[in-house]
């Protein structure tokens, strides 16, 4: 018994055919339909029009094969260069993010006095961003802040590069440069910030201790004093002219930039050691020594201060107690102009003992240190001159004349020791 729509054959007891779910009579016929049903996948729908599509209009239909792909291709590389260019743009854009924000950590640990801090921020935002002028000169003024003058020099020097009108990378460059000794590229450094801003001070003020450390005293001074006129609290600038002004000997000038720079900051030895140096020269030994002993006590391994503690108490004419603070000047050291000094004026005070050969050996010394000592060589002529040797202490004299002419101690020997008369050998008759 078989179906009698699609032919799949039947045991003979199903209602229903299995396959195409027809209904089955008794008799193997089936009923009036009632159920409708989904024609199969390739047999066409009742009542449909056959259709007959050939392989021809197929192709029609899908068009060339090589026009698709073709389209498919552009299609794609398109689309992959649109997400290439998003992506280098969200790139980009957060790498500039993290170069903003770790400049700006970097900018606030800088003002904090965190140097260490500021640094690593300015170098990670370098490393997303390099050409950052504004960061490398930052960095550049940290390294300066930690006492890297050299590491400072190639971070300023890259922001002059990337913005020559950046007259702070400018600065700090000559500062860097001073500090490192190399004061021909520091000045140009610091004047080409000065044609940026000629009311830059703080370049003003490093050009002057730059032309200072070069022993143009003349031009330091210039500088050094508009700066003053600026701002008359920057006791850097005033320490630096009155140390000018003493190399100039102008002495009388040099006390008040060097009493204003002492009374804004006392801890400054060098302050101290050239106010000391000015006292001396003017002839105020009791202000002089007043800071030369504190240099003394605070370092007392050094036979400077005890050579001009010992030589102020001297020309106050106290020589009992200038003997030992210069004796032990010489003890410590022996070749410096200081001890010369030193020692010239233990030779007087043994030449008024009347230790003549003692004096006669501390002005040798003197002499090795600073061979045109007119004071040393006069001395020297003294003790020969004590010890009856008139004929070495002459030439002693009038060397010392030739050095110094208007030495009293020389004028005085070459007097007190007459040159012998020439002997004239008689002809025989």
């Amino acid at each position: 018994m078989t179906c009698p729509e699609c032919g799949f054959a039947l045991s003979g007891d199903e209602r229903v055919c299995p396959r195409c779910l027809a209904p089955i009579d008794g008799r193997g016929e089936p009923k009036a339909a009632q159920v409708s049903r989904m024609p199969l996948p390739d047999e066409p729908r009742k009542g449909a029009p056959a259709i007959d599509m050939t392989e021809q209009m197929r192709r029609l239909m899908r068009g060339p094969l090589w026009t698709t792909r073709r389209l498919q291709l552009a299609l794609t590389v398109f689309l992959l260069l649109v997400a290439a260019a998003v992506l280098g743009a969200a790139y980009w854009s957060v790498q500039r993010q993290d170069a903003a924000y770790y400049a700006a950590r970097a900018a606030a640990h800088d003002d904090q006095g965190q140097y260490e801090l500021a640094r690593a921020g300015y170098l990670r935002s370098l490393a997303a961003e390099p050409d950052q002028a504004e960061v490398e000169s930052k960095l550049g003024w940290v390294y300066l802040e930690l006492g890297q003058p050299s590491l400072a020099i190639p971070h300023l020097d890259r922001a002059v590069l990337l913005d020559a009108e950046l007259g702070e990378a400018d600065r700090g460059l000559g500062i860097a440069y001073a500090e490192a000794g190399m004061n021909v590229e520091a000045e140009a450094s610091l004047k080409r910030a000065l044609q940026l801003d000629k009311d830059d001070k703080g370049a003003l003020s490093t050009l002057g201790r730059v032309y200072y450390q070069q022993q143009r005293y003349e031009e330091a001074v210039e500088a050094l004093e508009q700066v003053i006129d600026r701002d008359g609290q920057d006791a850097e600038a005033l320490a630096y002219l009155g140390r000018a002004l003493y190399a100039l000997g102008r002495h009388d000038e040099a006390v008040h930039p060097l009493e204003a720079a002492f009374a804004l900051d006392p801890n400054v030895d060098a302050v101290r050691a050239y106010l000391g140096r000015v006292w001396f020269a003017l002839g105020r030994y009791d202000k002089a020594l007043v800071h030369f002993r504190f240099l003394q006590a605070a370092k007392s391994d050094d036979p400077a201060w005890h050579a001009y503690v010992g030589r102020a108490l001297y020309e106050q004419g106290d020589r009992t107690k200038a003997a030992p603070h210069l004796a032990h000047a010489v003890a410590l050291a022996q070749a410096d102009l200081v001890l010369g000094t030193a020692n010239c004026s233990l030779a007087w005070i043994r030449y008024e003992e009347q230790r003549f050969e003692e004096a006669a050996a501390l002005f040798q010394r003197a002499l090795i240190v600073d061979p045109l000592d007119a004071e040393a060589m006069a001395g020297l002529g003294w003790c020969y001159a004590e010890l009856e040797r008139c004929s070495e202490a002459l030439p002693l004299f009038e060397a010392a004349l030739e050095i110094d002419p208007y030495s009293e101690q020389a004028r005085a020997g070459a007097q007190a020791c007459p040159a012998e008369p020439e002997v004239v050998a008689e002809e025989p008759q």
